[in-house]
């Protein structure tokens, strides 16, 4: 595939959820405000600290003007979470670390190339109910001597955070002892669960895995998802379909599209297509000449602004319903269990809260003014198959409330029979107390009065028993 690259933005998305129980929310974004002390040994620039503010803002506070964005403006406030304005309305905050350096410098070896990269940005998404993401995006420092190969090899290598053993990729440091630079491998796993205090706020990555580190066992982000925006120079159809699937999962030339992939294409415009899949999101766009300004600078600057809220959105509902099937599964499988520990049904109440909350505050019909980005939304909710997963947690509401119910029946239906006990005792008491009367005032007892009593405690008995039938029958 021989084209040239324009222009391109390359960024990488990292899940993780946190247990929001005990105000995790709170505490982690408490711990960002109040900034991090990094170790020395994660190279970060000195001037760097995490703010609040938003991913689609200007965070570097340059003159650069940015274009208006065309998503619904109370969506934006959705993530606006100020801490001098207490608010619990909305759902999340947007962290930026604010740097005017660069967060790292890498070395990427490809084959007997080398070549060198950094990262420009980074910032964290934190949602109330538990899920995050971390962000960064990546720039090549010599663009212009880089092949569409090297591009797609780059995205493919690099999206695997949790490799030790290969020096693919390397960080430059200068060795005191030998008096000279060197260069160490770098995973970058692990320098991301330092770079998020993973330990310290109790943050899980999904699909994480284990590394040995200092002698030490951690935990660490197995892939990152990928959002790309390419636009090269004149290309065939097919190519810029198969390219848009490559940089979408981050495939190599191993990778073969499959033979549907026209069909699986989001294509808004003539020379745009749009690949959405489990393992991130990629737009390509071919220069035709006509537009070749808009498409470089205005439209590259729509995708990291208006389509990655859009993408964040998805991910976030997509996330959010993985997260609750998990909490879900760490419940008892045992029925029993519920009668017995009412801690169970409690729980049982507070998921079923929350589901009900995150559908109501979360899950929106359209999210912009312009019909192409509504257009993205729409085909990244078919394609993350979140309709399904929402059906899955619906049904597995009602199977919650059907345990809740049968849990409440049980009690009115032992506080019945208590009071049915006490009905007949009562009217037992009662009959005794007529019996006594009558003998105390010298009047003889018929057979009749005593034929009331056994009646009235019969048809007691009777009643109750005809309204427990009737309850479980309604079931």
């Amino acid at each position: 595939m021989d084209l040239e690259i324009l222009k391109y933005t390359s960024r990488f998305i990292v899940p993780f959820y946190f247990d929001n129980e005990n105000n995790g929310y709170k505490r982690i974004c408490a711990q960002l405000d109040n900034s991090i002390t990094y170790p020395q040994s994660l190279g970060l620039p000195k001037d760097g600290e995490w703010i609040r503010s938003g991913f689609w803002e200007n965070f570097r506070s340059d003159k650069t003007k940015q274009a208006e964005m065309d998503i619904y403006s109370y969506l934006l406030s959705i993530l606006d979470d100020d801490k001098a304005v207490k608010s619990e309305k909305n759902i999340g905050a947007s962290y930026i670390y604010k740097t005017d350096g660069k967060i790292f410098n890498l070395l990427y070896k490809h084959g007997d190339k080398s070549i060198t990269f950094c990262c420009m940005d980074a910032g964290i998404v934190l949602f109330r109910n538990g899920i995050g993401f971390l962000w960064y995006e990546t720039e090549f420092n010599n663009d212009k001597s880089l092949s569409i190969e090297e591009y797609v090899d780059f995205q493919h290598d690099f999206k695997e955070l949790a490799r030790t053993h290969d020096d693919k990729f390397v960080r430059k440091y200068f060795d005191k002892e030998k008096n000279q630079p060197a260069y160490e491998t770098f995973c970058l796993g692990a320098w991301l669960s330092d770079f998020v205090f993973s330990p310290e706020l109790e943050i899980r990555f999904w699909a994480e895995r284990y590394i040995e580190k200092e002698g030490k066992r951690i935990a660490v982000p197995d892939k990152a998802l990928l959002f790309q925006y390419l636009f090269v120079d004149e290309g065939t159809v097919s190519e810029r379909n198969n390219l848009a699937f490559q940089t979408a999962n981050g495939y190599d030339a191993k990778y073969s599209s499959p033979e549907d992939i026209d069909e699986k294409i989001y294509k808004p415009f003539g020379n745009a297509s749009f690949y959405l899949s489990k393992s991130g999101m990629s737009c390509v766009v071919t220069n035709d000449d006509t537009n070749r300004e808009f498409f470089k600078n205005q439209f590259s600057q729509k995708l990291i602004r208006d389509y990655f809220f859009v993408y964040v959105l998805l991910i976030f509902q997509s996330y959010s319903c993985a997260n609750y099937s998990r909490m879900l599964t760490e419940l008892p499988a045992d029925e029993n269990l519920f009668n017995k520990k009412t801690m169970y049904i409690n729980r049982l109440e507070t998921l079923n809260g929350q589901i009900n909350l995150f559908l109501v505050k979360s899950v929106y019909e359209s999210v912009s003014n312009v019909h192409h980005q509504n257009g993205f939304y729409r085909y990244g909710k078919e394609v993350l198959c979140i309709e399904d997963d929402i059906q899955s947690l619906t049904i597995g509401l009602e199977a919650l409330r059907d345990i809740e119910r049968d849990k409440r029946d049980r009690k009115v239906d032992i506080a019945l029979v208590v009071f049915g006990f006490m009905v007949v005792v009562s009217a037992w008491i009662d009959g005794l107390n007529l019996v006594d009367w009558f003998m105390s005032n010298s009047l003889g007892i018929n057979s009749w009065h005593i034929g009331i009593s056994i009646i009235i405690i019969v048809l007691t008995i009777y009643l109750i028993i005809t309204l427990l039938k009737n309850r479980r029958g309604g079931r």
